[in-house]
């Protein structure tokens, strides 16, 4: 896989279409989803998440 970007989504302007939607038909794609910016002691929750996404450049054989 090759990383096409890295995006820090605000948790309250996530937008899961956005997020999780293919980005080129055709193509195997990846996300990777984690906790970030800052951490909101009274919610419990960091306040962002990064979303990295990557799509497949190649297959070994194995």
């Amino acid at each position: 896989f090759t990383v096409d970007d890295v995006r820090v989504v605000p948790r309250d302007h996530f937008d899961a279409h956005e997020v999780y939607g293919q980005r080129r038909a055709g193509r195997a794609e990846l996300r990777l989803i984690t906790c970030g910016g800052s951490f909101d002691r009274t919610a419990g929750a960091y306040t962002a998440n990064v979303v990295v996404s990557a799509y497949l450049t190649g297959v070994t054989k194995g």
